[in-house]
C-alpha cells in the first residue's frame, strides 16, 4: 500500500474513532502513481468491544448472580440470571435498597455490617445469605463482594453469588436420612426386645388365667393382663413396620380398614388433652395403595395437629367417597382426574396457618417449629405419599381457624362402594356418596 496523504490520514483516523464508538465505517481512497497507474485502497472498520463492554457481555450470559451496589446499598446493576431467578425486571429493582428488598429481616443487620466493613477496610469479603424471591421462596447464596474505587473514591461494591440452595438441602437430606436410618435401627431393636418381654408377660398371664379358672374375679384380672399385652404387641408391630426400609409397593388394599387400624395409634400421638371425633365411611372401599406409607402419612398429620393444639382441642377424622366429573389442576402441583375418590379428612381446632405458610407447606425442611421439635420432613412425606398413590392432598386453613387436610385416593375401577355423606363446601367440590 502506498503512503497516505494528509487528507487520507485524517479520514482514516476519523474512521477509527467512529468504529470505536460503535459505527460501521467504509471508504475508498484513490492514488495515481508512476506511469499513470491508479491504485484504490478499500478501508472497512467494524466496532469492537472495549474491555468494559466485553466484561458486561460475560456478566449478562453468566449462570452466576452479579449485582453492583452504590455506597448506600442501592442497586446499580443486576444480571439477567439473577433477575430471572428472583422474578423481577431491572426496572423494578433499579435504585432499590438491596438489603431491605431481598435479605430476610433476621439477616439484614449482619449483611449491612459486612457491607459497611468492605467499604471501610477497602477489602473483599465472603458470606452466605438467604435471598427472598418475588414469589416468597427463599434461596441460599454464597457471595464474594469487593469494593471498586475510581480516583480514590468508592465507585461501587461488586458482588458475585452462587445459588447453593440445592447443595444445602442435599446435605441436610443426607444427614436426615442417616438419622432416620439410625432411628429405624433403634426402633427395630426396641420392638424386638419389647416383644420378648411381652411374650413372657402373656405366657405367665395365660398360666395364671388357667390356674385361676375357679376364681372368677382373679381370672378376669389375668384376662385383662393378656388383653393389654396383646394391645401392646400390636403397637410394637407398628413400631417394627416403621423401622423397615421396604420399597414402595402398590397393591389392592381396603382403605377403611387401614384408617380404622391407625386411629388407635393416632390417639396415642395426640395425647389425652385432645379429644377425637370420628365420622367414618361404613362400607368397603378399595384403592391401590401401600399400607405402610399411608400409615406414616396419617401419623404425620396427627402429629402436626397435636402441635397446633398445644393447649388441647379436637381432632376430627372423617372419610367418604366422592366423585369428580372433570379433571382439575390444584395447588402444590397436583392434578385431580375425573372419577371416584376415597377422601380422608383430618381436621384440628388449632392455631391455623397464614397463606404464606400454606404456600411453603410442602417444601423440604420448611418448619415453623423449633429445631428440637420438627425436621420439616413430615409433610414432605405426606406429599410424596399422595404423589405415589396418584392422589391429591388439599389444605384448608386460616389463622386461628384450625386446619383441614384432605387426602384423596383414587378408587380401583371395579369398586362401586358408596357411603352416605354430604359434600362439603370449598373451592374444589364433587358429588359425595
Amino acid at each position: 500500500m502506498v503512503a497516505l496523504g494528509k487528507k487520507e490520514r485524517e479520514k482514516l483516523a476519523s474512521g477509527i474513532k467512529l468504529a470505536a464508538s460503535g459505527e460501521n465505517v467504509k471508504f475508498v481512497t484513490t492514488h495515481r502513481v508512476k506511469n499513470d497507474r491508479i491504485i484504490n485502497n478499500d478501508f472497512s472498520f467494524s466496532p469492537c468491544l472495549d474491555e468494559m463492554n466485553f466484561n458486561r457481555s460475560l456478566i449478562d450470559i453468566s449462570p452466576m448472580f452479579y449485582v453492583a451496589l452504590d455506597y448506600g446499598g442501592k442497586i446499580k446493576l443486576m444480571n439477567p440470571m439473577m433477575l430471572e431467578t428472583l422474578g423481577y425486571s431491572f426496572e423494578e429493582v433499579k435504585g432499590c435498597d438491596y438489603i431491605e428488598h431481598f435479605i430476610p429481616q433476621n439477616q439484614q443487620l449482619k449483611v449491612r455490617n459486612t457491607f459497611n466493613n468492605m467499604i471501610s477496610t477497602q477489602s473483599a469479603n465472603e458470606m452466605i445469605t438467604s435471598l427472598q424471591t418475588k414469589y416468597g421462596k427463599e434461596l441460599v447464596c454464597q457471595w464474594q463482594g469487593v469494593p471498586v474505587f475510581k480516583k480514590d473514591a468508592l465507585d461501587l461494591v461488586f458482588c458475585v453469588g452462587v445459588d447453593i440452595t440445592e447443595k444445602i438441602f442435599s446435605n441436610q437430606r443426607i444427614r436426615q436420612s442417616e438419622k432416620m436410618r439410625i432411628m429405624g435401627q433403634m426402633a427395630s431393636g426396641i420392638a424386638h426386645d419389647f416383644n420378648n418381654i411381652l411374650t413372657a408377660i402373656m405366657g405367665f398371664a395365660e398360666m395364671l388365667h388357667s390356674s385361676l379358672s375357679e376364681n372368677y374375679q382373679l381370672s378376669e384380672y389375668a384376662s385383662s393382663i393378656m388383653k393389654s399385652a396383646s394391645q401392646a404387641e400390636a403397637i410394637t408391630a407398628k413400631l417394627g413396620a416403621f423401622s423397615r426400609q421396604n420399597p414402595f409397593v402398590l397393591k389392592p388394599v381396603e382403605i377403611n380398614s387401614i384408617l380404622e387400624e391407625n386411629i388407635e395409634m393416632m390417639s396415642h400421638i395426640v395425647g389425652r388433652k385432645i379429644k377425637m371425633r370420628k365420622n367414618l365411611c361404613e362400607k368397603k372401599a378399595r384403592i391401590s395403595g401401600d399400607q405402610t406409607e399411608i400409615h406414616f402419612a396419617l401419623l404425620n398429620l396427627a402429629a402436626n395437629a397435636r402441635d397446633a393444639m398445644a393447649e388441647g382441642g379436637e381432632l376430627g377424622i372423617s372419610s367418604r367417597i366422592i366423585q369428580f366429573d372433570k379433571a382439575l389442576n390444584l395447588p402444590y402441583d397436583f392434578r385431580l382426574s375425573a372419577g371416584k375418590f376415597f377422601e380422608i379428612a383430618i381436621s384440628d381446632t388449632g392455631s391455623g396457618m397464614s397463606e404464606e405458610i400454606k404456600n411453603k407447606l410442602f417444601e423440604p425442611f420448611f418448619t415453623t417449629k423449633g429445631s428440637d421439635q420438627g425436621t420439616g420432613l413430615g409433610l414432605v412425606n405426606v406429599f410424596g405419599c399422595m404423589k405415589q398413590h396418584s392422589g391429591v392432598v388439599m389444605v384448608e386453613s386460616a389463622p386461628e381457624k384450625g386446619t383441614v387436610f384432605r387426602l384423596l385416593f383414587p378408587l380401583v375401577e371395579d369398586d362401586e362402594s358408596t357411603v352416605s355423606a354430604t359434600c362439603r363446601s370449598g373451592s374444589v367440590t364433587g358429588k359425595g356418596y
